[in-house]
């Protein structure tokens, strides 16, 4: 990717269907740390010379800040897998839009960068986000602090400087995107900058790190205080992305859940120490080496009361994961959260799921149940899709049964009668039989479900709607509302009958056409095998069950969903703290 070129990414994926109830094993790698990259990648702002960054993780927040330094001049090249090299020396516009920063809060982080080594920039407010305030005043604070002036003047911060300052600059509370701007600023400010109540996180440090490998002068990192001497001008460096922390806590999280055996690689240790004490509580076998650990899951999980604090504390980033693994644990559990004041909208989901929790201000009270029950949930934010993630591993699969009756099976069912049709009949055998009778009933089933999908589409049974029950997805769903839908249910059903009841079948092909009509009362009653009303009669019985059972708590829960999702009108799609 060079210039100005369009990155050719690949389409965010809008809906996962998981199947759980297995136990997870084998050996796991876990992949750089996108909250250490991101902030490297804008590092490369402050460079004229080469920045090459191994082990940049393939996710949207990535391509989305190659795409932001891109449209500035920046020039990216992808060596080897995951390995990127920036150059800013062609930098010519100071501009991050809205549409890029709206995607991706961790965007504001190019106004130091940019201002430090531009003297301007103009950088869009990030807007809303899902899991809480995260304000970018304190961002704008501390660059002040460094002597900048700015203004915010039609949803544009713009700020400008001859040359920053160095000065002391303490947090009010802790952010990490703040201490990040701060600190890239810093590196080409005149003297000596002090930053107070700085953020501690392994990212921040390898970011500081980088900065050294430039050429800056900077000390303390890993500390509240860091102290940066300005230089003139910063060089190429080339730096291995830490492996992300969060990532492997998920990973632990999903083992011990499953009940599974994992060898996690790619680890570092020191980072993920207080979590794995935490976990470590849940009865759950861990074995913590250097750069890798191994778990193994076990039959009864304790729970875990915590509360979300500062690195080195537990991260608010790992509070959903380690949520869902205190549903299903043997007991009483609670679960506080102090960073971001919105960050238990998984919850719902997972009480939709069957999960037992209250809340009490900032405060989760979980009761363990024996198991959760799949559904379909909507996910607020990355680390509220882990969570999800996680608790469709360990949901029962059986209340998505009839999700067999969709599209999808009516593919298999085909494939299965290309390769077991011939068979099926070439013999009169026990075996053979059952699977004549079973691929019919497969038809049978696909044919039901698609005539009740087509005659009430909008009918909810569970969570989902008929039409989708009935067909799966986008393409299924219009076949049931198409007459040439009705037409495939319609031949599934007629190959169906006649795979289960041959004889029937036969009698019905020598009745001239003039008379079929005419006899089909006589017909159902005398020469259709009786088992036919059975299927259908335990069909709609299922189908009223579940309609009458399930409807009122979907739309109460849907109701409550829409409402959290009003009042946070703009999604956070990016996860890093500000």
């Amino acid at each position: 990717m060079q210039g100005h070129q369009s990155p050719d990414y690949k389409t965010p994926l809008k809906k996962l269907v998981i199947n759980g109830g297995y136990p997870l094993s084998g050996s796991v790698r876990i992949s750089g740390s996108k909250n250490a990259a991101l902030p490297m990648m804008i590092a490369s702002i402050l460079s004229d010379h080469d920045i090459t960054l191994n082990g940049i993780p393939d996710l949207a927040d990535v391509r989305t800040m190659i795409t932001l330094l891109d449209s500035m001049g920046m020039k990216v090249k992808k060596n080897d897998k995951g390995s990127f090299a920036f150059n800013a020396s062609g930098i010519e516009s100071k501009f991050a839009s809205y549409e890029l920063v709206k995607t991706m809060r961790a965007s504001i982080m190019v106004l130091g960068p940019l201002l430090a080594k531009h003297g301007e920039a103009k950088v869009s407010l990030p807007g809303g986000c899902a899991i809480g305030a995260r304000p970018v005043d304190l961002h704008i604070q501390g660059l002040e602090k460094l002597g900048a002036t700015i203004e915010i003047k039609d949803g544009y911060i713009l700020a400008s400087s001859n040359r920053l300052i160095g000065s002391t600059y303490s947090f009010p509370k802790k952010s990490v995107t703040g201490t990040a701007n701060i600190l890239m600023a810093a590196t080409l400010a005149e003297g000596e900058t002090k930053i107070l109540n700085a953020a501690c996180e392994p990212e921040i440090a390898q970011l500081g790190e980088l900065l050294n490998s430039m050429g800056a002068k900077i000390e303390g990192l890993g500390k509240d205080c860091i102290t940066i001497e300005g230089v003139e001008n910063l060089g190429g460096a080339e730096i291995e992305i830490i492996p992300d922390r969060i990532e492997a806590i998920t990973m632990v999280i999903a083992g011990i859940i499953t009940r599974g055996e994992l060898r996690i690689e790619n680890i570092n240790s020191s980072h993920i120490q207080q979590p794995i004490e935490l976990i470590r509580k849940c009865g759950a076998k861990l074995e913590v080496f250097e750069d890798y650990l191994y778990l193994k899951g076990s039959d009864l999980i304790s729970p875990i009361s915590f509360e979300t604090n500062p690195y080195p504390g537990i991260p608010t980033d790992i509070q959903a994961q380690l949520m869902v693994l205190n549903t299903v644990a043997e007991g009483d559990s609670k679960v506080k959260e102090t960073i971001f004041e919105n960050r238990f909208m998984h919850i719902l989901e997972l009480k939709r799921m069957g999960a037992n929790i209250g809340i009490d201000g900032n405060t989760a009270i979980i009761t363990g149940v024996q198991k959760l029950n799949s559904a379909q949930v909507m996910a607020t934010d990355l680390r509220a899709s882990a969570a999800l993630i996680l608790a469709g591993l360990i949901a029962d699969a059986r209340d998505e049964m009839i999700r067999l009756l969709g599209l999808h099976t009516f593919t298999l069912v085909v494939i299965m009668a290309g390769v077991g049709i011939t068979l099926a009949f070439r013999k009169n055998s026990l075996l053979l039989e059952r699977r004549r009778h079973l691929i019919g009933l497969s038809f049978v089933l696909v044919f039901l479900s698609g005539i009740l999908g087509y005659w009430y589409p909008d009918r909810l049974i569970g969570t989902t709607d008929l039409s989708t029950f009935s067909a799966g997805g986008k393409l299924g769903r219009s076949l049931t509302l198409w007459p040439e839908g009705t037409l495939i249910w319609l031949i599934s059903g007629t190959f169906g009958f006649i795979l289960l009841w041959p004889h029937s079948a036969l009698e019905i092909s020598k009745i001239p056409p003039k008379l079929f009509f005419q006899g089909v009362r006589i017909f159902w009653a005398k020469r259709i095998d009786r088992r036919i009303a059975h299927v259908l009669a335990i069909a709609l019985m299922i189908t009223l069950k579940n309609i009458k059972s399930q409807t009122f708590d979907r739309v109460s829960t849907q109701t409550k969903a829409e409402k959290i999702s009003t009042d946070s009108k703009a999604s956070c799609v990016s996860e890093n703290k500000i």
